[in-house]
């Protein structure tokens, strides 16, 4: 054989070797990425869906339960419960609420009621909208350690079941008989489950 047929020979064995080389390694990256759109269009890669559910204030209250339900009637809307423990020293009374998202809208409740006992039915407190000063029936409820409830109804936000959403609650309140008024802050990120 001559020298130019043998470098011909030995050149075409090394670009078919190194084209199979080239197509198992194609072929693999294709398999990843393949895996990767499954795993995708599942929803593997939301953040959102192993994010833990949380409820957290400043230290005036403690947030001990919570939780944002969806109403079939009113599928615009959304309704959100938190269970609230004085953790100062005086008696207060909330004078004033305001709800924001994420993105700083704010949202309006058509109605809160404040509970301070489980067996209630009649609240402590109301406004109407929520955005509004609360009126008080009963100031002196909220005693140190007492756990109200805070029933905000038919808030104005769009939200889907299983989806997560971040509520961030800014309370405006006062001590009994005292002028002063301050702030609490606190979210709610929660998962939004329909009401049964």
């Amino acid at each position: 054989m001559t020298s130019k047929k043998r470098l011909k020979t030995v050149l075409n064995n090394k670009a078919q070797a190194s084209l199979e080389y080239m197509v198992n390694y194609v072929w693999i990256f294709l398999i990843i990425m393949g895996c990767v759109g499954v795993m995708a269009y599942f929803g593997m890669f939301n953040v959102q869906r192993y994010a833990a559910q949380h409820c957290s204030f400043d230290s005036n209250f403690y947030c001990n339960d919570f939780n944002i339900e969806l109403d079939p009637a009113s599928p615009d809307t959304f309704n959100m419960k938190i269970l609230l423990q004085n953790n100062m020293n005086k008696e207060v009374v909330i004078n004033q609420t305001n709800l924001t998202d994420q993105n700083n809208d704010e949202i309006i409740c058509t109605n809160l009621d404040i509970y301070c006992r489980s067996d209630e039915i009649i609240p402590v407190a109301e406004a109407n909208p929520s955005n509004v000063k609360v009126d008080t029936n009963n100031p002196d409820k909220w005693i140190p350690t007492r756990v109200c409830k805070l029933d905000f109804l038919k808030c104005n936000r769009k939200v889907y079941e299983g989806s997560k959403q971040e509520v961030n609650i800014k309370l405006n309140f006062s001590g009994i008989n005292s002028t002063n008024t301050y702030f609490s802050h606190g979210v709610v990120y929660a998962n939004a489950i329909v009401k049964t």
